[in-house]
């Protein structure tokens, strides 16, 4: 079975090691064979963890899934800023 990537304008994707930019217009990659794909909308960073044990336990975050209750207390709990502001830095 045949893997199709849509690609934005410039995006920028890994094709078996090797760094692809699709050209300034939408793409279409059908891929026909077995290949490894990795695309910059797949990848996490996660900014101070400054340990392994740190970004191991960052990385465990993405296995949580969050209800709309949840998303709503949140929104609740820090709302959005009123106007531009520059974010609070810890």
């Amino acid at each position: 079975m045949a893997l199709k990537l849509s690609l934005k304008p410039g995006e920028k994707f890994v094709l078996n090691g090797a760094v692809v930019q699709n050209g300034d217009r939408r793409g279409v990659l059908i891929l026909q064979n077995k290949a490894s794909v990795l695309r910059e909308k797949d990848i996490n960073t996660i900014p101070k963890a400054g340990t392994t044990q740190h970004v191991e336990e960052n990385r465990g975050a993405l296995s949580m899934s969050l209800t709309k209750e949840d998303l709503a207390e949140l929104d609740r709990a820090f709302p959005a800023p009123k106007k531009k502001m520059p974010l609070e830095l810890i």
